[in-house]
């Protein structure tokens, strides 16, 4: 039930997301020299969960997007393309089973594919608000260690292995479904127009929960039009 509506609140923000993109005033005095330019930026994520152990420079990662403007001439335009997101994650998580106990400490690693569609609303010339949503294939990859203490007859014995590879818990979700706001500066540098901004990231699992690993992140952006 959680997970469609989910889904439903989804479908109805990219509703939401191609009708306002019909709104918006006519602006010739905007910045673009060419028609339905592309924007190209690399970015700076750091995920949003707050860890308290020492290691915590695990967490951050990089993107790179290609997106392509349209109605560049109007005070609210929209952008699609293609994005490439790597986000960390580390957890140490403690489990009981009978007399064993159970330690993991753990690194998530997600490689998230995705299509999004942005909304950009421009407040003054060169500054905008931005938000939209989009569909991801994220496959994780966990490395890290398990150690073991086993309780029998008295005796205590302790176990230390391995783990590394694709997520394949039930509980870790592929596919995400994500909605994003943003602020981004456009400065000319030169013949170029160099965008310079900042986007929040809200992941949602969809076909499973995700009880162990959100894709929740913030980002610092750097790019150009061409």
């Amino acid at each position: 039930m959680i997970q469609r509506k989910r889904r439903n609140i989804i479908l109805i923000v990219f509703l939401l997301l191609f009708l306002i993109n019909f709104t918006g005033n006519s602006q010739d005095s905007l910045i673009y020299e060419k028609s339905s330019p592309i924007h190209i930026s690399v970015s700076y994520n750091r995920f949003l969960r707050i860890s308290v152990r020492d290691d915590d420079k695990n967490q951050s990662g990089f993107g790179i997007s290609i997106l392509k403007l349209f109605r560049e001439r109007y005070t609210t335009n929209y952008c699609v393309g293609i994005e490439y997101n790597l986000t960390r994650n580390i957890e140490g998580v403690v489990d009981y089973l009978g007399h064993s106990l159970y330690y993991y400490d753990l690194k998530y690693t997600a490689h998230s594919f995705s299509t999004p569609i942005y909304v950009k609303h421009y407040l003054l010339k060169h500054f905008l608000i931005l938000y939209g949503s989009s569909f991801e294939f994220s496959p994780v990859y966990i490395e890290g260690i398990c150690q073991s203490i086993n309780y029998n007859n008295g005796n205590y014995t302790w176990n230390t292995g391995e783990i590394s590879g694709l997520a394949s818990n039930n509980n870790i979700s592929k596919f995400h479904a994500s909605l994003n706001l943003g602020i981004e500066y456009i400065a000319n540098i030169g013949k170029r127009k160099v965008i310079i901004g900042g986007k929040l990231h809200k992941g949602f699992p969809l076909f499973k929960q995700n009880l162990i690993f959100n894709n929740n992140y913030w980002k610092i952006e750097c790019g150009i039009y061409i």
